[in-house]
């Protein structure tokens, strides 16, 4: 046994085994040797597909880890499109989660890098069974937790939220309004004239003229509006807009048929005013 610890410690470190007749000095070898063999971990091979990998080690575990801790290092064959699994040495696949605790999404792990997967077993993630979390790798993105303090990184979800919120922000206070709907408008700023565009749909009485409400009160009056029928056939029907008896809140519309009658018909409805 004395001589096979006096070659590991000797094929580890590069020096000869001092034995000195003491314990604490064969001990002091031995931790520096076994030191160095877990930093000197093997780089294995990818041998899976894209978002299922798998490697074989140079001593194949029997066993999946039951705990965390276990380290593994690839050189990666193909990137993930996502959600992705490790197999080692023809092991059941698990799910690999990236630092921010969630499912990868694609573009964390790049062909031709080198990924860092460690087994995890814990209530965190996977419902408390196995998993790998990778680390990172060459080239890869980086998963990253919401940010709940000053110096965290941001998530993308959330710097996009932030954007979109500031964006909303900005264009109320300077005075824009809007509400995208089936009848919806966009009012712009007074320093922008005060223009406004309003649509909906609209249908109209075969009893004649009817009044379609904008959605909104202009402030002044409608200056021009356009009608559409919302029809499937080729029937033709003529539409009147009475541009001149509108008011601020509506204005008449009445669609007839070839014969000169008045008909319903359901149409979609545009005007600009301000």
């Amino acid at each position: 046994m004395a001589a096979v610890i006096g070659q590991f410690i000797t094929t580890m470190t590069g020096q000869s085994a001092i034995d000195d007749g003491t314990t604490a000095t064969l001990l002091a070898n031995l931790i520096t040797a076994v030191g160095i063999a877990g930093a000197n971990r093997s780089q294995l091979t990818d041998t899976g597909a894209a978002n299922a990998y798998a490697a074989a080690n140079p001593v194949p575990l029997t066993a999946l880890p039951t705990a965390g801790g276990v380290t593994q290092v690839l050189k990666i064959a193909n990137s993930n499109t996502g959600a992705s699994t490790y197999a080692p040495d023809g092991l059941a696949a698990a799910p690999i989660y990236g630092m921010g605790g969630a499912l990868l999404q694609g573009g964390e792990i790049v062909a031709n890098g080198v990924a860092t997967l460690v087994s995890y077993v814990g209530s965190q993630l996977n419902g408390g069974a196995l998993c790998w979390v990778l680390i990172g790798c060459t080239g890869g993105a980086l998963q990253v937790a919401d940010a709940t303090a000053a110096k965290h990184a941001v998530s993308s979800g959330q710097f996009e939220s932030l954007v979109k919120g500031c964006i909303a922000d900005v264009a109320t206070s300077m005075g824009f309004t809007a509400v995208l709907a089936t009848n919806g408008f966009i009012k712009f700023p007074t320093w922008l004239g005060s223009w406004m565009v309003q649509w909906g749909a609209f249908t109209t009485s075969s009893a004649g003229y009817s009044n379609w409400g904008f959605p909104r009160v202009f402030p002044n009056a409608s200056l021009l509006t356009w009608a559409t029928p919302q029809i499937s056939n080729n029937s033709p029907i003529s539409v009147g807009i009475n541009q001149s008896l509108s008011s601020a809140a509506s204005i008449p519309v009445a669609t007839m048929n070839p014969s000169g009658g008045y008909t319903a018909v359901a149409l979609s409805m545009l005007s600009i005013g301000y």
